[in-house]
């Protein structure tokens, strides 16, 4: 007998269950593209063509590896103490691959004050 997946009032799965637990399986294209070994040639192409600078395809090169190495920042709401005297742009400190992200704002000591 299968488990209950309990929902919430609003029909919406509660906390912590899924209908789904194994997760979405791959798609037929996304599974032959990772098991044909081609596929690192054109990958070897792509990033030969990113680090030489007299390609003309280098800009589109550079898109498909960033895209497919470096994460999309997400916007995020953080709680930061402001005087409102200088506006600030706020980038999140980098952080190693698996590490948890906080929303705690970190210190930047101010630049004006040094001089």
């Amino acid at each position: 007998m299968s488990k209950k997946i309990l929902r919430d009032k609003n029909g919406r799965f509660s906390k912590g269950e899924s209908p789904n637990p194994g997760g979405r399986k791959g798609t037929e294209f996304g599974n032959w593209l990772r098991s044909d070994p081609r596929s690192k040639t054109v990958w070897g192409k792509i990033l030969t063509a990113a680090i030489s600078d007299d390609d003309p395809r280098q800009t589109i090169a550079w898109k498909l590896v960033a895209d497919r190495t470096a994460p999309s920042l997400k916007a995020t709401e953080m709680k930061v103490k402001d005087s409102g005297q200088v506006p600030v742009i706020v980038i999140p400190e980098a952080k190693p691959d698996g590490a948890p992200i906080s929303n705690e704002p970190t210190l930047i000591q101010d630049i004006d004050a040094e001089a």
